[in-house]
């Protein structure tokens, strides 16, 4: 048995992972997502295999004759630490370690050991991999690279046909599990489908339910562009604001789906109205307030109120006054 121990927060690893599966194939391969911390707590991870009909088992006490790990690296001592007890535990198993993570010369020293397991790349993942051998379509390696654009500006559809597929089913799979508040890297549905998405690659086979969740995210893109373009800067509970030169940004979205990424709008909208800007939804049958401000501080204001028997009306019209007497900027 082969594990791959993977990053579970960056979706353009998937082109990775398959050409891992390529180049191990005929043998069982288990994906397991895992960060520095979860590496030193594996009887605590969900471990993906594709052996049963939902993708997901425990696994114990089988063996393991390899050990991949890819995209984990540590952003500080601590985290060094978690990697070398994961490292000594599994010395002998560990055939290949790929990140893009800065690596100390002692950490390489003490984890790689005179069999240099550990490759790196300052950028790409996958590039590491071609390097070593490993059979890398071209295509997949603009994929990744739009892939990790996509990651880091959702609002701009990638124009690579593969980076904007499973880039749009990662990412409406994540959302719809946050939104359920839920962490989606600790999640079996959202592993599910990402091992789902390495089997489609590895394959070369179009999947039914990831064509859905295709045109579910694609849906989600539309009418988060539409929601943008429905965000005023007239609503009656800021007049006082906006007197002030302090226009606040409202969007009124009755019952949203579940699949809209909030986040997105509330970074748009943060940065066109700084003062504040907010979401009034509804979502099967509950009613919130999403609010956002990079000129005072919105959390302690939450705070402070919370507890208060108020409404909904009364909260806002704190809220403007807040923003007109405010003085300083956080």
């Amino acid at each position: 048995m082969v594990k791959i121990f993977f990053n579970g927060k960056r979706p353009e690893l998937i082109f990775s992972l398959a050409a891992f599966s390529r180049r191990i194939d005929g043998q069982n391969i288990i994906l397991v997502p895992a960060d520095p911390l979860l590496l030193t707590k594996e009887e605590e991870i969900q471990h993906l295999t594709d052996d049963i009909p939902d993708l997901l088992a425990v696994l114990k006490d089988d063996e393991v004759n390899d050990i991949y790990v890819l995209g984990i690296g540590a952003s500080n001592k601590t985290e060094e630490e978690y990697l070398k007890i994961f490292a000594q535990r599994h010395k002998d198993e560990i055939a290949l370690w790929v990140d893009t993570h800065h690596w100390s010369e002692e950490l390489l020293a003490e984890i790689g050991g005179a069999k240099k397991v550990v490759k790196l790349h300052p950028v790409s993942c996958l590039s590491r991999v071609k390097s070593l051998g490993y059979n890398i379509p071209p295509e997949w390696q603009g994929a990744e690279n739009g892939m990790r654009m996509y990651a880091a500006n959702p609002a701009i559809l990638p124009e690579n046909r593969q980076a904007r597929r499973y880039g749009l089913i990662l990412k409406v799979s994540q959302t719809t599990i946050q939104n359920r508040q839920r962490d989606y890297l600790k999640d079996d549905a959202y592993f599910s489908i990402y091992k789902q998405v390495v089997n489609e690659i590895f394959l070369a086979k179009s999947d039914a339910l990831l064509d859905s969740l295709e045109d579910l995210g694609l849906l989600m893109t539309e009418e988060i562009a539409q929601a943008k373009e429905r965000i005023m800067a007239d609503s009656p509970y800021f007049l006082g604001a906006k007197k002030a030169g302090r226009p606040v940004g409202y969007l009124p979205w009755e019952e949203i789906e579940e699949y809209i990424n909030l986040e997105e709008i509330l970074e748009y909208g943060c940065k066109k109205y700084p003062w504040l800007f907010i979401i009034e939804y509804s979502c099967q049958g509950s009613w919130g307030l999403y609010l956002a401000s990079e000129n005072f501080g919105i959390k302690e204001f939450i705070a402070a109120y919370s507890q208060m028997a108020i409404s909904k009306e009364e909260f806002l019209h704190l809220l403007n006054a807040e923003i007109v007497s405010c003085s300083t900027l956080v």
